[in-house]
C-alpha cells in the first residue's frame, strides 16, 4: 500500500520494542502513513544473551519463537542444521539466513504449539526467560517432547528523556504494543502513568490489552491477528476513526 500523505497532522508514535525491531518496525509505519510522521524511541527491554550448556542429544529439531532466539542460538556456536519451526515468518526468514530449513506457522504461539503437537520430538527450544506462551504446558499431553533451554532474557530500560517529554508535552500518542510483558512494563511506568498526553494504544493481543489496564488508556484497538501487518491495519483504523487522533 502506498504511503498516505496526512502524516504531519497525525500524532507521534511512541515505540518501545527492543532497538531492532522499533527501527524496523518506524520504516514500515513511515512507509503506510509517510516521512512526516513523528516517531520517538524508547526501547524498553534489550537483550542480554546466555551461554547455557546445551545437552548432548539428538534432536529432530529447533524451535524458534522470536528472532532474538535465533541469534541466541547463533552466538552459542551450535551448527544450523535441519528443520526449524518458527512462530512467525520474521522468525523463520532469521533461521533461514542461518541455515536451517525453516517452516513458519504465521505469526502465533498458540498457532506454533498446534504444529508441534503432530510431531514426536525431541525438539530443542532455545527461549527466553520470560515467554508470552508456555509451549511446554501446551504441549505436556501431545507426544512432542521439547528440551527447553534458556538462551537470553529481556533486561528492562527506563522510558528515556524524549519518551518523558513527549508524554508530557503532546494532546495525544499513538503507543504500539506487541507483547503483555512490554506492555506491563510500559504501564506501570511513572511517566505514563503522570502523562498529560492521550494514550492509544493499537496492541497485538487481548493478553496485550490486559496488561495494559493499569495505564487507562483512552483507546485501545486489538489487532485482527498477532503479526506487523494487521498492527499497521490496526493503527490505521485508529488514527482515521473521525473524533480520535
Amino acid at each position: 500500500m502506498p504511503a498516505q500523505s496526512h502524516g504531519s497532522a497525525l500524532p507521534p508514535f511512541l515505540l518501545t520494542r527492543p532497538a531492532a525491531q522499533n527501527v524496523r518496525f518506524a520504516a514500515r509505519l513511515r512507509g503506510r502513513f509517510g516521512e512526516a510522521i513523528r516517531i520517538v524511541q524508547s526501547p524498553l527491554f534489550e537483550p542480554r544473551f546466555l551461554a547455557p550448556e546445551i545437552p548432548d542429544q539428538d534432536f529432530r529439531g529447533v524451535v524458534f519463537t522470536s528472532e532474538t532466539g535465533v541469534e541466541a542460538f547463533e552466538r552459542l556456536g551450535i551448527p544450523a542444521k535441519g528443520r526449524a519451526w518458527c512462530v512467525g515468518d520474521r522468525t523463520a526468514e532469521a533461521a533461514r539466513r542461518l541455515g536451517f530449513d525453516a517452516i513458519s506457522a504465521g505469526g502465533s504461539a498458540t498457532e506454533l504449539a498446534q504444529v508441534l503437537a503432530r510431531l514426536n520430538g525431541p525438539l530443542l527450544y532455545p527461549r527466553a526467560r520470560h515467554t508470552a506462551v508456555d509451549l511446554g504446558a501446551a504441549l505436556k499431553d501431545t507426544e512432542t517432547r521439547i528440551c527447553e533451554t534458556i538462551v537470553y532474557e529481556q533486561f528492562p530500560l527506563p522510558i528515556n528523556e524524549e519518551a518523558n517529554r513527549l508524554l508530557v508535552t503532546s494532546a495525544t500518542l499513538v503507543a504500539p504494543l506487541f507483547s503483555p510483558r512490554s506492555a506491563s512494563q510500559f504501564a506501570q511506568s511513572d511517566a505514563v502513568l503522570d502523562r498529560r498526553a492521550q494514550l492509544f494504544a493499537p496492541v497485538m493481543s487481548g493478553a496485550v490489552a490486559k496488561a495494559l489496564e493499569p495505564a487507562h488508556p483512552e483507546r485501545v484497538v486489538v489487532a485482527s491477528r498477532p503479526d506487523v501487518v494487521s498492527m499497521l491495519a490496526a493503527i490505521a483504523d485508529l488514527v482515521a476513526t473521525p473524533g480520535q487522533p
